[in-house]
């Protein structure tokens, strides 16, 4: 293999690498934002800076198990859930949005069937 295909290949790789770190990154953002979570919180659980973790979450810098585990944490959402694996949704994260998204009655109805189903 010539040295310019090598080079090229490792180039791939690299460009790989970036856009799986810019999309994770994307995906911390949106659970964290979903959350209602600051970076400030996210960066105090992971012992790091806002500056760093606002450069995990724009794809610039790498995300360790550690701060994987201060956005399961602090957002309190699964680590399946946050890195997108499709067995792994967390309902609850599912039930929060939906209910977010309704008016007091509708909440209110929705508590009254639930303690129906429970009993």
């Amino acid at each position: 293999m010539s040295e310019t295909k090598i080079i090229e290949n490792q180039l791939n790789e690299t460009d790989k690498f970036h856009t799986e770190d810019a999309i994770l990154g994307q995906r911390l953002q949106d659970c964290r934002i979903a959350a209602n979570v600051t970076q400030k919180a996210i960066a105090e659980e992971a012992g790091l800076t806002t500056h760093y973790i606002s450069a995990i979450e724009r794809g610039v810098h790498k995300c360790n198990a550690k701060t994987l585990i201060a956005y399961a944490k602090k957002c309190d959402m699964s680590l399946d859930y946050i890195v997108g694996l499709p067995d792994g949704t967390n309902i609850m994260v599912e039930l929060k949005e939906k209910i977010s998204g309704m008016d007091t009655q509708q909440q209110q109805r929705l508590l009254e069937f639930l303690k129906v189903l429970k009993d």
